[in-house]
């Protein structure tokens, strides 16, 4: 069937048939038996911590719980052995590896207790549009990618065939330096860590500490769940919340960015493993592959909800700035291979100019970015000549006094749609209502916004402005970076400047309020590198000193070094204070001193 509702799964495996043999010798974490035909011996990790180690014979079954074993099994015969692991075999249970020498080795990537299945269905029938829900959607076309190493050996050569596997599981670490990868102008641009600014050194190293504390205080583990992390907080009730469209990050900005921009300034390479787990997840788990009904979800990426996949695959939460960190880096080809399923999804991004429709400014400003960045590691043309076409209508969109509206429409005068957005409504319900659906009621308002809010039937406009241009700025930098286009340049200084309110002269109190999460860093350091005024970069030590002033330096595990209490300031500090200290430096500026 085709029908996620109906489709569950026992069981996912792979098996290696083992040469005939009366017995078998086989081995694994701190344990050696031997097995005659009818045994079996297994190993099932059923959490992050616990594996059960069950040997099975005719004269009954013992078993006992392992701490974290080391995840790897032989099994050797007179004419030889097999040896199996998997890597993230805690992390990403529940998995198995089972040896017998009537089945021979099996290696079980997804291998739940007796009574559990694998669930692709969407965790509600019913969407929640009153809690900004988007569409329908489910498990269909999700992937997981898992690592096993198999070696074959001769007999009494398991020694040997131990010591390869394990060398397999925990490869030595190769880097490039900090320096080198900063020379290299890597993602780009970046200040190295260092002694040069240790107020803002500790706001980035503080806020990914944060984040991994949250993973292990939370156990953020999982087949599905390893590498993500619950998104959003809920004060009232001090914990995460978890319903309606807020649950699992997925693709909720990237915070897989801020991790690796974080691992290219210290070469911490336990950061490596963190966004190399983050990105592995983001790739496969919440990336649409394959859909027989919907195919233009296809290498779209799913927004945050309770499930992976409950909600619409959109542009405007399809990230490939991490993805390309990790294929630079490692040279991933199961990465590649998804660029290329983006790429595709965002050639097929259409908009009308017809006025009862309106652009969304976020999904226009990723797809821009997506494009070039697909461009740049295929070289194949029609991404470019795609974003070319993309940048020309965002540049017709800009209003006179640099901004855009989060939802715009290029043919009317005042660059607005004939009907304005209402509530924080996703891409989907706005689309719904501009064909003709119902707006929400009262009930559904108040639920979405709370009863602290008044009820907005319609945006006002200078609540359109503002944040979503930060999507948009840093592929403009992008498109102007990869092509010298200065037409780029004068869109790029024109929205920064807005941010300044109208020009860097009249200080920076407006940047300050319009700084989310400190990406406006970014954004005013490059318009210096445009115009070479300074001015810029003083509005940038004051709103960097807004953040740092922002971030929790409590003693609660929970909270020290969060900013807002959101995993998505790991995306926007990243993406804006790296680049900030490196043009403060070269200009021979200090940060700010608090």
């Amino acid at each position: 069937t085709l029908n996620a509702r109906e489709t569950q799964i026992e069981q996912i495996g792979l098996r290696w048939s083992i040469p005939e043999s009366a017995s078998l010798h086989c081995r694994t974490s701190g344990e050696s038996v031997s097995l005659e035909a009818g045994d079996r011996l297994e190993l099932h990790h059923v959490d992050d911590e616990v594996a059960h180690l069950t040997h099975q014979t005719s004269a009954g079954r013992q078993s006992e719980d392992k701490q974290q074993p080391e995840p790897w099994l032989l099994a050797e015969g007179a004419s030889g052995g097999v040896g199996v692991a998997m890597r993230h075999m805690a992390k990403e249970f529940p998995k198995a590896l089972h040896v017998s020498p009537d089945t021979g080795i099996e290696a079980l990537p997804y291998c739940p207790a007796e009574d559990e299945r694998m669930q692709l269905s969407r965790y509600a029938e019913d969407v929640a549009w009153h809690e900004g829900e988007g569409i329908y959607s489910d498990g269909t076309g999700t992937a997981k990618t898992t690592e096993l190493f198999v070696t074959y050996y001769d007999s009494g050569q398991g020694d040997h065939a131990r010591a390869s596997l394990q060398g397999l599981l925990t490869p030595p670490h190769v880097s490039v330096s900090p320096s080198q990868m900063a020379g290299c102008r890597a993602t780009g641009g970046f200040e190295v860590a260092g002694d040069r600014f240790p107020r803002s050194d500790a706001l980035l190293q503080g806020v990914v500490d944060w984040l991994q504390r949250q993973i292990q205080l939370g156990r953020w583990y999982g087949f599905f769940n390893h590498g993500d992390f619950l998104i959003a907080w809920e004060e009232a009730a001090q914990t995460w919340r978890y319903h309606g469209r807020w649950g699992w990050c997925n693709s909720e900005w990237d915070p897989r960015h801020g991790v690796w921009i974080q691992y290219l300034r210290t070469g911490d390479a336990d950061l490596f493993y963190l966004g190399e787990a983050m990105t592995r997840h983001s790739v496969d788990v919440d990336t649409c592959h394959w859909h027989p009904f919907r195919p233009y979800f296809v290498g779209g990426c799913y927004r945050h909800s309770v499930d992976h996949f409950s909600d619409e695959p959109v542009a405007s939460h399809t990230f490939l700035d991490n993805w390309i960190d990790h294929y630079y880096l490692t040279g991933d080809l199961r990465t590649l291979e998804v660029l290329c399923e983006a790429g595709d999804f965002f050639l097929r991004y259409r908009w009308t100019e017809d006025a009862r429709f309106s652009f969304s400014l976020r999904s226009i400003a990723n797809t821009l970015r997506g494009l070039l960045y697909v461009f740049e590691a295929t070289g194949e043309q029609r991404y470019m000549d795609r974003a070319v076409e993309v940048f020309e209508a965002i540049a017709r969109g800009q209003n006179e006094d640099g901004s855009w509206h989060k939802r715009f429409q290029i043919s009317t005068p005042d660059r607005l749609p004939s009907q304005l957005p209402f509530g924080m409504a996703t891409e989907g319900t706005t689309f719904a209502v501009e064909l003709g659906a119902p707006a929400f009621t009262d009930e559904e308002h108040l639920a979405l916004s709370g009863d602290k809010k008044p009820i907005r039937r319609e945006v006002p406009i200078e609540d359109q402005k503002g944040y979503q241009t930060h999507y948009l700025l840093i592929g403009i930098e992008l498109f102007h970076r990869m092509t010298g286009r200065q037409d780029a340049a004068r869109v790029y200084r024109r929205a920064v400047d807005w941010f300044c309110g109208g020009d860097p002269g009249q200080g920076s109190e407006f940047a300050r309020q319009q700084h989310y999460g400190g990406i406006l860093c970014r954004h005013l350091a490059y318009n210096w590198r445009l115009t070479g005024d300074v001015r810029y970069l003083q509005i940038g030590q004051d709103v960097l000193e807004t953040v740092v002033q922002m971030q929790d330096t409590s003693d609660d595990p929970m909270r020290r070094g969060a900013l807002a209490m959101s995993p998505m300031y790991v995306s926007l500090v990243f993406f804006g204070v790296p680049y900030l200290l490196e043009a403060l430096r070269e200009a021979e500026l200090d940060e700010p001193s608090g």
